[in-house]
């Protein structure tokens, strides 16, 4: 298992588009990928959209990504350089 913690960079938060994104890429991925608000203890699965738009993640916000599976180093790889290049 792999953790990672990240700050939200995006003005608008993790908001419907990059949620959508992330959501998409983690269902291909053979890890199981959870994501922790470490601000209002909220807990996703990263293949849920429902859960991940439930953590409202603004930015500034710090959320620890944890990655379980064959793949898991690449997934946090992954969804850190999906989350850096969010447009507004």
């Amino acid at each position: 298992m792999i953790t990672k913690e990240y700050v939200i960079p995006c003005a608008s938060g993790l908001h419907a588009r990059p949620a959508s994104e992330l959501v998409q890429m983690t269902q291909e991925l053979e890890s199981e990928v959870t994501l922790h608000h470490l601000g209002n203890g909220e807990i996703a699965d990263a293949k849920s959209i429902i859960e991940v738009l439930s953590l409202g993640a603004d930015k500034g916000d710090t959320i620890k990504i944890e990655a379980d599976g064959d793949d898991e180093e690449a997934a946090v790889e992954r969804i850190i350089d999906l989350l850096d290049h969010v447009e507004e």
